[in-house]
């Protein structure tokens, strides 16, 4: 596989973040994420991540960082949002390459708890989430 996991350099690829995740959640308006991406000040680059291939973003997922208060003590919570894969490069290896780059660095950090949403429960197993 000829591809590139990065962030987001610039708002022309933040744009093409917002396209890819229109296309592979059409029933999700795209005022959702324009509000989510373009317009959140917890917004980072650094914490969207983008799988290019042949020159365009086919494959994207995003940390989202939160505090949680427990005894009294601020932890760190870490989700993951956004994922998602062009329907044509689906079943080809891109999402499951960028998750495993999202948690390679995501070991790096001291949280107590990563949690993830999905109604595809059975493809996230792999990635140690239950």
């Amino acid at each position: 596989m000829d591809y590139c996991i990065t962030h987001p350099k610039n708002i022309k690829q933040d744009k093409k973040v917002i396209l890819l995740l229109e296309k592979c959640f059409p029933k999700i308006s795209r005022r959702y994420f324009d509000n989510r991406i373009m317009r959140d000040s917890s917004y980072g680059r650094k914490n969207s991540y983008i799988l290019i291939k042949d020159g365009s973003i086919v494959s994207h997922a995003y940390i989202f960082r939160k505090k949680l208060c427990r005894d009294k003590k601020q932890e760190k919570i870490l989700g993951l949002g956004f994922i998602a894969t062009l329907k044509s490069y689906r079943n080809q290896g891109y999402c499951s390459n960028i998750l495993w780059s999202v948690l390679d660095d995501l070991k790096k950090e001291d949280a107590c708890l990563i949690i993830l949403f999905t109604r595809i429960s059975d493809f996230y197993r792999k990635f140690g989430f239950s």
